[in-house]
């Protein structure tokens, strides 16, 4: 196993914490906005929670998918693997 090879295992578990960590942060925000907005439309605080727990639940999936794309684009960008390479850009 080269040396470079275990700098790639220990990036890509940073960045799947970075990743994990934003998207848990991110989940917390919404539910609780979600909570209150809901709450202020409905009256009731179970349907307000009920609500607010299934949408911020798939965006966290969402989220998390999106910023470990998002870091691994900028990775292969500064590798000079990315889509535009050179000196134009």
């Amino acid at each position: 196993m080269s040396v470079g090879m275990g700098d790639d295992m220990s990036n890509d578990k940073q960045t799947k914490t970075y990743a994990l960590k934003k998207a848990l942060g991110f989940s917390a925000v919404h539910f609780v906005v979600g909570t209150g907005l809901a709450f202020i439309l409905t009256g009731q605080w179970v349907v307000a929670l009920g609500v607010a727990l299934i949408e911020p639940i798939v965006n966290a999936g969402i989220i998390y998918g999106h910023s470990r794309w998002e870091l691994r684009r900028d990775q292969n960008v500064g590798n000079g693997r990315g889509l535009v390479s050179g000196g134009a850009f």
